[in-house]
């Protein structure tokens, strides 16, 4: 008997020793996966907030447009913005090629860079400032300033739509959503008004790409186009180019061919 109870006794040990393991086990994997959800919230929250003070730059830009739009000759706007391109596309190298000038360019400027754009890839701005260069080389004035209005507000609006509700509507092969879309065609449309049809800005008769007189479009189907063309040149993925160097070019050269083809 004594043995059976020794025996007895020994297994109660063992028993408890195990679930004393057992409990010890799942409380560290639950501390761990709490811990780990904490830093996916936390990472979560950090990309949203980068995302949002992109977004707002991406989006004071189109003011500053209007703004110079009426008081700055196109060229000398350019050559301003090629300089910063310059200095721009300098430090990008340097930051590639110096660990250290990446870390303290990261510490400086990483409220508006993706977390890719850190260490794998060119900072954004690098593209929008190539395609505000671009259309303000090729095309007229009007038609360059409403293609960077289109490039800042569009894509904002679409970026915004789609993370809020592109997952009720249809998605694109390309991963973007009917809802972005549909959001960057109707803030191209009101750019448009803004542009065209508010009285906010003046424009020069001789050498305006659209004069209402002149054409057989409309203000209000001018306007309508316009924000098409916009929501086309967002949701187009042109062979994985980077939008900000998309969506201007696009916006142009669609803009271009439309007043061409409409002129009386």
């Amino acid at each position: 008997m004594a043995i059976h109870r020794n025996l007895a006794a020994k297994n109660r040990i063992q028993k408890q020793k195990l679930n004393a393991n057992i409990q010890k086990q799942t409380a560290f994997a639950e501390a761990k996966i709490k811990n780990n959800k904490v830093t996916i919230i936390k990472t979560n929250k950090n990309n949203d907030v980068n995302e949002f003070s992109r977004k707002l730059l991406h989006s004071t830009i189109g003011f500053i447009v209007l703004l110079i739009y009426s008081s700055n000759d196109a060229i000398i706007v350019r050559n301003k913005l090629l300089y910063m391109f310059s200095i721009a596309s300098l430090a990008e190298v340097l930051r590639f090629l110096n660990k250290r000038f990446n870390e303290i360019y990261v510490r400086v400027f990483g409220f508006m860079m993706r977390e890719r754009e850190k260490t794998e890839k060119c900072n954004g701005v690098i593209s929008y400032l190539m395609g505000c260069i671009s259309v303000l080389t090729l095309f007229p004035k009007d038609i360059a300033a409403i293609s960077i209005l289109i490039l800042s507000w569009c894509d904002t609006a679409a970026s915004f739509a789609g993370r809020r509700w592109g997952h009720y509507t249809y998605k694109f092969s390309n991963g973007k959503s009917l809802a972005g879309t549909l959001a960057a065609i109707m803030v191209g449309s009101i750019a448009a008004y803004i542009f065209w049809g508010s009285g906010l800005l003046k424009h020069d008769p001789e050498n305006a790409s659209w004069i209402e007189e002149k054409s057989v479009l409309s203000l209000p189907i001018l306007i309508i186009l316009t924000g098409i063309i916009g929501g086309i040149s967002e949701l187009i993925d042109l062979w994985g180019l980077d939008d900000n160097l998309v969506i201007p070019l696009l916006t142009g050269i669609m803009l271009r061919i439309l007043f061409k083809s409409v002129i009386l």
